[in-house]
């Protein structure tokens, strides 16, 4: 985990995997992880806050250059 903070849209997490890329969640709450944990696929990091202006999860993939991924096959090569 290399990022926990809180916007406009709540909470959120910032992942560094091992491949260089980032994922980021947006308008989290509960969140259940610490800075610089260990997580896997299968861990529940936290809950999708639901409201009346907030109804989605909001989820980005970065490159190593900070850049967005805007197609995921750019994932598998």
């Amino acid at each position: 985990i290399e990022e926990i903070g809180n916007d406009k849209d709540g909470d959120y997490i910032r992942i560094k995997h091992r491949n260089g890329y980032t994922s980021s969640y947006h308008g989290l709450v509960d969140v259940n992880v610490q800075l610089n944990q260990t997580v896997t696929s299968d861990s529940v990091i936290a809950k999708v806050k639901i409201s009346e202006v907030n109804k989605h999860l909001h989820f980005e993939i970065q490159n190593e250059k900070h850049e967005y991924v805007k197609n995921i096959i750019e994932l598998l090569n």
